[in-house]
Order: structure tokens, then C-alpha cells, then sequence
């Protein structure tokens, strides 16, 4: 019985593992996307 069970949660922990590892990946790219489109300060020209 108690092998059985590990046999049936071993699929369901994977995948648990898989979504977080997904969630962290996700996570990362909204900040990458953020720091992309922030706006950016124009400078002008140097005036001589």
C-alpha cells in the first residue's frame, strides 16, 4: 500500500515542482520585460 502511494505521488510531486520552477521563470521574465519598457531619461545635447 505505502509503495503504491509513492508510485501515485510521484507524478503529482513532479509536477508541483515543474509549476514552481515555471512560476520563478515567469517571474523573471515579467522583470526583464519591466526593466525593458521603462521609460528611459533623454539627454540633450551638450551645448557649446
Amino acid at each position: 500500500m505505502v509503495s503504491e502511494n509513492t508510485v501515485l505521488m510521484k507524478p503529482t510531486l513532479k509536477a508541483e515542482t515543474q509549476v514552481e520552477r515555471q512560476k520563478r521563470h515567469n517571474a523573471r521574465l515579467i522583470a526583464e520585460r519591466d526593466r525593458t519598457v521603462r521609460p528611459m531619461p533623454l539627454h540633450s545635447a551638450p551645448k557649446s
